[in-house]
């Protein structure tokens, strides 16, 4: 059975506008990092074939 891990960080209220601005650097940091380390995250998945590979989010926020 596969229990979830709770959140340990707790976000406060944020406003649209703020909400969209974080998402947007979080996703600046994330392609920054992917761009980077791709070579070694990819070969991390090709030695453990059963973890499921992670999509590349390509839509707006919301």
């Amino acid at each position: 059975m596969k229990i979830e891990i709770p959140m340990l960080i707790d976000l406060p209220p944020l406003s649209d506008k703020s909400a969209v601005e974080m998402h947007r650097f979080l996703e600046a940091v994330t392609t920054a990092f992917e761009d980077r380390y791709s070579s070694q995250i990819w070969r991390y998945y090709d030695k453990n074939p059963q973890l499921p590979r992670p999509a590349k989010f390509t839509g707006e926020p919301f």
